[in-house]
């Protein structure tokens, strides 16, 4: 379902909800969508406020001064307002001027909710998948990861939350910064292509440019990345380094090609559980200096554990959620 016809189904849900017109099942998938995402609490709390003030009943005698200081400082929040005397005459008037004040409001109310720019929210499991957010820009989210998207902020930013690793493609607008917040890391970029890797397990946030300017902050720590820069923050150290980039296969995320040329077991064996979202540990120190050099195109992790056991040696074995080299790393 698209963003704008998932809009429109939930907004008729949620009327028919509170006039009364939903059976069970629409009741259970309407609280559902509300508790999935904060963006859809909010959106249900202001179309129920705005409901209920548009379907009040004749204010009593008693309300109508209340009503007419809610609703005055709500359109006017600088504006005196002056209590009129309570003349039995004036009564009737005050009550239709208080119900029109308040249809006003909460058609304000609906309105400006529904020009507010919605989120996309996008998560994925066991695959990678690439997704096309509203203003142009292009994301192509790992296994395990998933992003919030916010077209434009309270700041005139576009906002990105991000969990796991992805690469993007932003479409430039010098007029709304590209702005992603991951762990204690904050991305700002007008228009480039870079590669975050902020996976929670992994000691350090990685972020690598393709091409354009990035910047990257933590804390008071800045530093701009051009093309084949890439910035590491280590967690533990709370420290934000600029270096040259040395990882060749951060591009495997959308190209699907991991390519090894003399390249260490150990730096091999990271870019493997990136792939793959899987953690992969080197069980014999001497196994970690034993160079690889062979491509893997569009190949699973068993068919890559098979070519590496079959190649080079080296015994692989699933011990619980990990998968455990061992060996001599002999070639056949």
């Amino acid at each position: 379902m698209e963003q704008k016809d998932q809009h429109d189904y939930y907004s008729n849900l949620i009327s028919r909800y509170l006039s009364g017109n939903t059976d069970a099942a629409e009741q259970k998938e309407l609280e559902q969508w509300v508790l999935a995402d904060p963006a859809n609490k909010k959106q249900f709390i202001a179309f129920k406020k705005a409901w209920m003030l548009s379907g009040m009943q004749e204010p009593q005698d008693t309300q109508v001064e209340a009503i007419w200081q809610r609703t005055s400082e709500e359109l006017f929040p600088t504006a005196k307002v002056r209590k009129l005397p309570a003349h039995r005459s004036s009564n009737r008037w005050l009550k239709i001027a208080a119900t029109v004040v308040v249809l006003i409001v909460s058609a304000a109310l609906v309105y400006r909710h529904f020009q507010t720019p919605q989120p996309f929210f996008a998560a994925t499991t066991t695959v990678t998948m690439p997704y096309d957010l509203s203003d142009g820009s292009r994301v192509t989210l790992n296994k395990s990861s998933s992003i919030r998207f916010l077209p434009k902020n309270e700041n005139g930013e576009r906002e990105v939350q991000l969990t796991g690793d992805a690469f993007f493609d932003v479409a430039r607008d010098e007029t709304a910064p590209f702005v992603i917040e991951t762990q204690n890391v904050e991305i700002e970029v007008l228009g480039t292509s870079f590669y975050v890797d902020s996976r929670v397990n992994q000691s350090a946030i990685q972020v690598i440019v393709q091409s354009g300017s990035v910047a990257v902050r933590s804390g008071g720590q800045e530093v701009i990345l051009n093309k084949d820069e890439q910035a590491v923050f280590q967690k533990d150290e709370n420290q934000l380094l600029k270096q040259i980039n040395q990882d060749e296969n951060y591009l495997a995320l959308k190209s699907g090609e991991l390519v090894f040329k003399d390249t260490p077991l150990e730096t091999a064996v990271f870019a493997l559980s990136r792939q793959f979202n899987t953690n992969i540990k080197i069980a014999d120190e001497a196994l970690r200096a034993c160079s690889i050099t062979s491509t893997f195109k569009n190949k699973s992790l068993a068919a890559v554990l098979t070519i590496l056991e079959s190649s080079f040696g080296i015994q692989s074995v699933q011990q619980g959620d990990e998968v455990v080299l061992t060996g001599s790393c002999s070639r056949d």
